[in-house]
């Protein structure tokens, strides 16, 4: 399981070593009990994509699906992420497009009525814990947002929350600690790496009490201590922590022309990581129930107004001075979120064009830099 087929291994070595694309990786696509309930059974991305698809599609709009042939589908139902031979294959795809790894959503809650459980859709990413996988890294990213009174989400009735102290965080860590000792999770220096997406819920004294847990309980479990990485989409700038760039950042911004999008977002010269995207429209994630009114398309973003989005953050990776590792993280938005029409992923419409895009030009800049 998990075995190496990288046709570069030498190459993407020297890539590595300059710059490590991660894409971000959404681990839904299965049945999971807070759906059912929210929603209707059985309710995943694909099957509201499908919906869309089948009823809904405006005339000329283009919304891809995940490549039958590349992932050994029958049908479009077949895409489970619970499934370990799509998940073999789809970290077979993303190694041989020069990817060091996956960014994983990870959904850790103090307060779930529904079933009671901390954590959702583990079923998915557990499966990349089940057994050593070569030269292919994984790191959580946790969705920290409420689904309670959310208007992206269907909960009425019920709660799903997080409560911001001391005790939750300490259970949050302890669950982490079993992936952080995995071989397959990421570790800089024997630090695992961690990232927090929306830290602006969370106040600064309450991101202070759970970094300093979080570093107190890696190193009691023989870490040399840890990486908390904040997403700064909304934060402002603060010198006490590690931030990364997230796009779109459709919660700031007040454009959806991906051409104006690059000209104003990508100026910036720091070193923290940055993240790709190509796409984004959120209509079948909507559709069911209708929330159309709420949709955000992009527009204007053709491959060589992507071709220059890749060209300016890669630029500024090679520009780097530091020699840090957690600087030459990048990440890509994102791997399979199919129910935004943001997927990497090879498709039944763009097939493998998003990863040679990304490849080629991670070719093209890094083949000889050591």
């Amino acid at each position: 399981m998990f075995q190496d087929s990288q046709i570069y291994p030498d190459i993407n070595k020297k890539i590595h070593k300059k710059i490590k694309p991660f894409a971000i990786y959404f681990p839904q696509f299965h049945d999971i009990p807070e759906n059912n309930i929210n929603y209707y059974d059985g309710m995943t991305d694909i099957k509201n994509l499908h919906h869309y698809l089948t009823n809904m599609k405006k005339e000329n709009e283009i919304l891809d699906t995940p490549s039958f042939s590349e992932l050994g589908l029958n049908t479009l139902f077949d895409y489970d992420l619970t499934n370990k031979h799509i998940l073999e294959r789809q970290i077979e795809i993303a190694k041989k497009h020069s990817l060091y790894g996956f960014a994983m959503y990870y959904y850790w809650f103090s307060e779930n009525t529904i079933t009671n459980k901390h954590t959702i859709m583990e079923k998915c990413y557990n499966r990349f814990f089940e057994h050593e996988i070569t030269d292919f890294k994984l790191f959580f990213v946790w969705a920290n947002e409420n689904w309670t009174g959310n208007p992206a989400f269907n909960v009425i009735d019920k709660r799903i929350a997080n409560i911001y102290d001391k005790g939750n965080f300490q259970k949050n860590i302890t669950n982490l600690m079993k992936y952080f000792k995995h071989p397959n999770y990421y570790k800089i220096n024997n630090r695992p790496v961690f990232y927090i997406h929306h830290p602006h819920l969370i106040s600064k004294d309450k991101l202070s009490l759970f970094k300093q847990l979080l570093e107190y309980e890696c190193k009691r479990n023989g870490f040399q201590g840890s990486y908390l990485v904040l997403n700064n989409m909304i934060l402002p700038k603060d010198n006490s922590h590690y931030f990364y760039h997230f796009h779109p950042n459709y919660k700031k911004t007040d454009t959806l022309d991906y051409e104006k999008y690059t000209e104003r977002f990508l100026t910036n010269t720091d070193n923290n990581t940055d993240c790709l995207f190509f796409d984004f429209n959120n209509s079948a994630r909507l559709s069911i129930p209708n929330k159309l009114d709420k949709v955000s398309v992009y527009t204007n973003n053709d491959i060589y107004i992507q071709n220059k989005f890749i060209e300016k953050i890669l630029q500024k990776y090679k520009n780097k001075q530091e020699t840090d590792e957690l600087n030459t993280i990048l990440l890509i938005n994102a791997w399979n979120e199919w129910g935004e029409n943001m997927a990497i992923e090879p498709g039944n419409i763009n097939h493998c064009k998003y990863l040679l895009l990304i490849q080629s030009n991670l070719l093209s800049f890094f083949p000889y830099r050591v």
